[in-house]
């Protein structure tokens, strides 16, 4: 995820696909929780989610059903996930109704019996929620008539819990299927690969995506975005999405992300590891961007008019090369805690450096690290804090030493490693 405040904590909300049929309206909950420092010792192992979602635009609600796969990691009397303001209807445990507890912040679910490593579950929950966050509805909005309809979800760092119960933590990896039910006319994105497109009557048509390779939970998004005619440059493995709606049209400002991929892939000697990328362009999104696998979500205020786009040497570019690092950073190789979250965010603005060199040459590059260190040494807050630290109890962790600092860290090994033959980025 990238931030442009150096020196502050981006804001983060939340989004897995995963669990339940729920409701969803515009309503105000507390946040209740600051992020995790250290990692968490795991009763069960997450391996699957298969998310059923319908979307009744006109009511602003959005119905859905859920089921997890799960196996047991450790002796243990009951299944939890994470979950903070939602009504649970019912839940079933291997296709038989279970008994559950509903907390302020947790989801409970009680064994028949004691459960031994190795056993598995399928856990499938009836949920309804006011939401706070989650998926967002963003209907045309009075003067702004030219807005168009969307829906769009965010998952990092922990907000998840907000409006689907689920292990809300970056210590564990999934595969999910995501069946979206939205209107005929729209368009809509999520993690893996696009298996089908079905009527599904009165309207509504039925999207079906799957992702095969496992992702951590705070990179697993669905969008169903409301476009008519949507822009999709580009072929169906990687394409970019922006709603028809949008009055500053992407043109150009997105689309380096193909020479990006093949950089990165020949850089780190590793091939993109996912089906598809995508990036969407959403309004009113929480940050910068969102490196969801294979599907990042972008803010459409980092689009600019056509006309002003040659004022702009790099554009966007920072953005794209952010997201799309991420893709091998934070999405195939992740933090085990937030205390470690460097390992996302520095290798990412590491390889915004890499891009900047390679598309507009060294000397560009070494400003732009200059540029960078005068907004870093004005924020004398930092100072003090290491790059791995545990002792926040807020979101604080994603500053400008996991960012900015990290980067330069590794800018540094990099130099060094360089008088090795076998080094290459």
């Amino acid at each position: 995820m990238i931030n442009r405040i150096i020196g502050g904590t981006p804001r983060r909300a939340g989004f897995i696909p995963l669990l339940g049929l729920f409701l969803v309206s515009l309503a105000a909950t507390p946040l209740l929780h600051a992020d995790e420092p250290f990692a968490r010792s795991k009763d069960y192992d997450l391996e699957h989610s298969r998310i059923a979602l319908r979307l009744t635009c006109s009511k602003k609600k959005v119905i859905g059903d859920v089921t997890h796969t799960l196996t047991i990691l450790r002796d243990t009397q009951r299944i939890t996930f994470d979950s903070v303001g939602l009504q649970i209807q019912s839940v079933t445990l291997n296709k038989a109704a279970a008994t559950f507890e509903n907390s302020e912040d947790k989801l409970h679910i009680t064994l028949p019996k004691p459960a031994k490593p190795g056993e598995k579950f399928t856990v499938r929950d009836q949920v309804r929620r006011q939401a706070h966050q989650g998926p967002l509805l963003h209907p045309s909005r009075q003067g702004l008539s030219h807005r168009p309809k969307q829906v769009w979800t965010q998952g990092e760092s922990e907000d998840t819990r907000y409006y689907l119960p689920t292990y809300d933590y970056p210590n564990d990896r999934l595969t999910t299927e995501t069946i979206l039910t939205v209107p005929a006319d729209w368009l809509t994105v999520s993690n893996g690969k696009l298996i089908s497109v079905t009527d599904a009557g009165s309207g509504l048509k039925t999207w079906t995506w799957r992702d095969r390779s496992p992702v951590p939970p705070i990179s697993s998004p669905s969008l169903p975005a409301s476009s008519p005619k949507p822009r999709i440059p580009g072929g169906t493995s990687r394409y970019l999405l922006c709603a028809q709606g949008s009055r500053r049209p992407p043109h150009r400002q997105l689309r380096p992300h193909s020479a990006m991929i093949d950089l990165f892939s020949k850089k780190l000697g590793v091939d993109y590891p996912w089906e598809k990328y995508a990036q969407s362009i959403v309004d009113d999104f929480v940050a910068g961007g969102m490196e969801n696998s294979s599907a990042t979500t972008n803010a459409s205020s980092s689009l600019r008019h056509p006309k002003l786009v040659p004022e702009y040497p790099q554009d966007e570019d920072p953005l794209i090369s952010h997201e799309l690092a991420h893709q091998w950073f934070g999405d195939l190789v992740t933090c085990k805690d937030w205390g470690n979250i460097w390992l996302n965010e520095g290798f990412a603005t590491f390889m915004e450096s890499v891009w900047t060199e390679a598309h507009f040459g060294r000397d560009f590059a070494d400003y732009e690290r200059w540029e960078t260190s005068r907004q870093w040494f004005s924020m004398q807050g930092l100072y003090a804090k290491p790059i791995v630290r545990h002792d926040f109890d807020d979101s604080s962790e994603f500053d400008g030493n996991a960012y900015a600092k990290a980067g330069w860290v590794l800018y540094m090994l990099r130099h060094e490693l360089a008088r090795t033959p076998s080094t290459s980025v």
